[in-house]
């Protein structure tokens, strides 16, 4: 139900990244507590509740619109199998969570934006161009239990899309997200650890027992699938060299497309955000005295977060909030300016770049690069319908290449590979579908026309080598390397189960302890942050320090297949050494970088820091 309200305010606010796929079994199984009191709940975010009735109608009208949209007929029953109850419950909890946070910190869709947002929505506007009442009921009535449910998810998608899209816009940075992504992403882990060296296990076997490792892994010792394709590459880049244009063309272009090139007046600002304007009219009188070091004083004991913002037009804001910009001129700092349900904000003018009529000289050779890549274009697009003809009509690649020329500008060519090198092909081709589709046919077929932005091919499958078990005679090295590395593994696992039960350090110092008595190497690793590169640990490892608390003692497995001990001894937040360099770096990475893995580390957040139950066995009993 809820991709109907995203559908829906689609064309109000822009695509609005929820992520919530990326977050889905994120939650299920994590935080659950079974009591009697709780009997009658799917789940509870801090004091809100999630009733089974709610779940369950959400459930079964997602399963409802699943085989409206798919044609199907799965059943409710058939659903719960395929885990669709674990997404529906993970929305429903990530709804709460995020309208949570954003209670706490005071983002709020006022009711005005609520009814002007509803009122402007095309699917309930009638025939006379205005809001229809009757529409808006008709689909509350289809769509929603209650015309309550809708509000509350039309509230969550608007709330969500202000924690989200400004990042994208550039316009306003909203410094409460920025807090809380600092703090995840500079939080460091500091740990002692030891290793159990597997070099020091001696192992022998005999070959009876090689043979019969052998026979229970032969899986690992299958050949890779090869192939031998012939191809076609029709690349823009060899017709550009067919071009003809010359600064005749490119005088007579410009002439007739003065305006093209008329640059209107830009600037750069800097500004900070304000909730109220006392706080704003604070900062204006301390940053207008033009003294660098008290206005980042006061920058920093008041946690002001400076953004930049380049080639401001005036098309950015609102006619009024863009008048006063433009009216200041450089290095002249705004009084505060209130920008409705946004804040107030203080600006100061750091460049002007007034409107200007660019010369011919100054673009000449920019027209003369358009004017060869049209021309190209044409040429490129004309060889590759006529390609497409010529494959209709049952020619071979050889015949296409010879028809077309290809020799002049990119002959036929063979390539054997390996399934495991396809990536790799594939990039350095610049092409996802070509040989990911030659592993999907047979030999001797021919490929459509396969188009990778300014590149396309044709590809033919010439042979095909199935993949095979290779012969223990072929291989016995490698056997044996295998089955020594696992049952060193095997006994140093056996060992460090044993130290954990043996050993329950109370303290670092116990631990500390133990390592200096058994005259064990102590190592360390400091400062280890969540996207670490810089140890020997499987991320898997990384991820599980970071979800243990500190005096924890962990098993793990290092990337050369030892076996360590390690003890977290201290969590560090970025708060305990913060400055307003590195937070303005993290700001202006995030502003650089945003993708949809900035949403996941901020929904990681949020999750990390909710109150949240989910009553497994409560939604089970409903199917049972």
């Amino acid at each position: 139900m809820l991709n109907i309200v995203r559908n829906l305010v689609s064309s109000i606010f822009g695509k609005i990244l929820l992520g919530l796929m990326v977050l889905s079994f994120a939650l299920w199984g994590v935080g659950d507590i079974l009591s009697s009191g709780n009997s009658k709940l799917a789940a509870k975010v801090g004091n809100q509740k999630i009733s089974l009735e709610e779940f369950y109608n959400k459930f079964g009208k997602e399963v409802q619109d699943l085989n409206i949209r798919t044609g199907g007929q799965i059943t409710v029953q058939e659903a719960y199998e395929q885990n669709i109850d674990k997404l529906i419950i993970n929305d429903l909890v990530y709804e709460k969570m995020v309208l949570e946070f954003a209670d706490k910190n005071k983002i709020y869709l006022t009711d005005n934006i609520l009814k002007d947002t509803i009122k402007n929505l095309p699917q309930f506007i009638g025939t006379d161009g205005k809001f229809s009442e009757q529409l808006y009921r008709n689909s509350i009535r289809r769509n929603f239990s209650s015309e309550e449910e809708f509000l509350n998810e039309l509230t969550f998608v608007y709330v969500n899309s202000l924690l989200f899209e400004n990042f994208k816009s550039g316009n306003t940075i909203n410094t409460k997200i920025i807090d809380l992504l600092y703090e995840y992403e500079g939080e460091e882990r500091n740990i002692d650890y030891f290793i159990f060296n597997k070099n020091d296990i001696d192992v022998d076997f005999s070959d009876d027992e090689l043979n019969e490792y052998y026979d229970l892994n032969k899986s690992k010792y299958l050949t890779e699938e090869v192939r031998t394709v012939e191809y076609i590459e029709f690349n823009l880049e060899d017709y550009k060299k067919l071009t003809s244009a010359n600064n005749e063309d490119a005088l007579l272009y410009y002439n007739e497309n003065k305006d093209l090139f008329f640059e209107e007046e830009k600037r750069s600002i800097r500004l900070a955000r304000f909730e109220n304007q006392e706080d704003a009219e604070n900062f204006f009188k301390v940053w207008s005295n033009n003294n660098s070091e008290k206005t980042m004083i006061y920058q920093e004991s008041n946690n002001i977060t400076l953004n930049t913002i380049e080639d401001l037009t005036k098309d950015s804001f609102e006619e009024n909030v863009i008048e006063e910009i433009f009216n200041l001129k450089k290095n002249k700092i705004s009084n505060p300016i209130r920008i409705p349900d946004a804040g107030f904000y203080v600006v100061k003018v750091i460049e002007v770049f007034p409107e200007s009529q660019k010369s011919y000289e100054d673009v000449k050779q920019t027209i003369l690069d358009e004017l060869s890549y049209n021309e190209a274009y044409d040429l490129y697009d004309q060889a590759l319908n006529f390609a497409d003809e010529l494959l209709l009509t049952g020619y071979d690649l050889r015949e296409i290449a010879l028809e077309l020329d290809l020799e002049t500008i990119q002959g036929t060519a063979s390539k054997v590979i390996k399934k495991s090198e396809l990536d790799e092909f594939i990039d350095n081709q610049k092409n996802k579908d070509l040989f990911s589709e030659a592993y999907t046919n047979i030999t001797n077929y021919i490929s459509d026309i396969i188009l990778d932005n300014e590149t396309a091919f044709i590809f033919k499958i010439i042979n095909i080598n199935e993949p095979y078990i290779q012969k223990l005679d072929v291989i016995k090295d490698r056997v044996k390397l295998d089955l020594k590395d696992y049952k060193q593994q095997k006994i140093l696992d056996e060992i460090a189960n044993q130290f954990l039960i043996e050993n329950q350090f109370k303290s670092y110092d116990q631990f500390k302890n133990y390592i200096n008595s058994n005259k064990l190497e102590l190592l360390s690793l400091d400062n280890i942050k969540r996207n670490s590169n810089k140890s020997n640990f499987e991320y898997s490892t990384i991820e599980e320090i970071f979800a243990s608390n500190k005096g924890n003692v962990i098993k793990f497995k290092d990337l050369s297949n030892n076996i360590g001990i390690l003890y977290l001894k201290e969590i560090i937040s970025p708060k305990d050494k913060i400055s307003q360099e590195f937070y303005n770096q993290v700001l202006n990475n995030i502003k650089l970088n945003y993708d949809l893995s900035i949403e996941s580390i901020f929904g990681d957040s949020i999750i990390e820091n909710s109150n949240y139950e989910i009553f497994i066995q409560n939604i089970n009993n409903l199917f049972s």
